[in-house]
């Protein structure tokens, strides 16, 4: 296994909104992929009140040198005021799936 990757986890409201800003940095050669998957069940507080939502869970693929820029990326497309944006460094990927990731990346 070899660790030069890196994912970013987000949350949306609807899938179409995840969508939207997943073709944005594919397009922007920030992602290589974008996993959206369907409804989940959140629940929060917010505004001092339990909240429980349907999202909608993005997880974004991308290379080391390239994980930085995409999180501000999607920081600043997100819809959400707060948004979700966890970033896992250094994932552990097959050689095949890490050269997909970097070749899709030029």
């Amino acid at each position: 296994m070899t660790s030069n990757l890196g994912i970013v986890y987000s949350t949306f409201e609807s899938k179409e909104s995840a969508t939207q800003l997943a073709r944005t940095v594919i397009g922007e050669k920030l992602a290589a992929c974008v996993n959206i998957l369907p409804a989940a069940t959140s629940l929060y507080i917010w505004n001092e009140q339990l909240k429980e939502d349907q999202e909608f869970v993005a997880i974004f693929k991308t290379s080391g040198e390239k994980l930085d820029a995409l999180t501000k990326r999607v920081e600043q497309l997100h819809p959400y005021d707060c948004p979700c944006v966890i970033v896992l460094r250094e994932a552990e990927v097959n050689n095949a799936y890490r050269q997909w990731v970097e070749s899709s990346l030029k």
